[in-house]
C-alpha cells in the first residue's frame, strides 16, 4: 500500500493499494513462476531485487481470494489480514474522509514497513486537524485553526 500527495484527490492525498513480492534477483524464476500462476502481475528487476507486483484492484482480489483460501503459515499471516481489510475499506470508499483516511493511514502502518520520516509527521498533523474538526460544531464552514493546518499540512513532503 502506498499514500502519497495527489493534487487530483480531494483531501490531497490517496492511497494506492500494491502487492509485492521482493526476492533477490537470483529468484526471478521463482517470481515469473508466481506470475504465470496468478496471471494478474508484473515482474522486474530493480538492482540487487526481482519484484512480483500487482497493482489492480482486480488482480489483487485474485491474490486475496487465493490466500483467503490458502491462509499463510508465517508471521506473514497478520500483514497479509490488514492488508486485505485495508482493500475492503477502500473498496468501501472508507478512505474519502479524514477519519476514514487517518484509519487506513493507521492499519498501513502496521505492514511491513511502517510510515517513517515526513510520512509520519504528515499523519500526525492529519489527526490533529480530524481532532478540530471533530471538536467543532457540525458546520459546512470551517474555522480558522482548521484551516491553517490543512495549509501547514500541504506544505510537508
Amino acid at each position: 500500500m502506498s499514500i502519497f500527495k495527489s493534487k487530483t484527490a480531494a483531501m490531497g492525498w490517496t492511497i494506492e493499494p500494491c502487492f509485492i513480492i521482493t526476492l533477490h534477483k537470483r529468484d526471478l524464476e521463482l517470481l515469473n513462476s508466481i506470475k504465470k500462476f496468478f496471471s494478474v502481475s508484473s515482474t522486474s528487476i530493480v538492482g540487487k531485487d526481482a519484484r512480483f507486483r500487482v497493482r489492480s484492484r482486480s488482480g489483487i482480489n485474485v491474490i486475496i481470494a487465493h490466500f483467503s483460501k490458502y491462509p499463510l503459515q508465517t508471521s506473514k499471516a497478520i500483514n497479509f489480514l490488514y492488508f486485505a481489510e485495508i482493500l475492503s475499506f477502500l473498496n468501501d470508499k472508507v478512505h474519502t474522509s479524514i477519519s476514514g483516511f487517518l484509519k487506513l493511514a493507521f492499519l498501513i502502518n502496521k505492514l511491513n514497513n511502517p510510515l517513517e520520516g515526513n510520512k509520519a509527521l504528515q499523519y500526525l498533523a492529519w489527526l490533529k486537524v480530524v481532532n478540530v474538526l471533530n471538536d467543532q460544531v457540525k458546520t459546512d464552514k470551517r474555522d480558522t485553526e482548521s484551516e491553517k493546518l490543512i495549509k501547514e499540512l500541504s506544505r510537508l513532503k
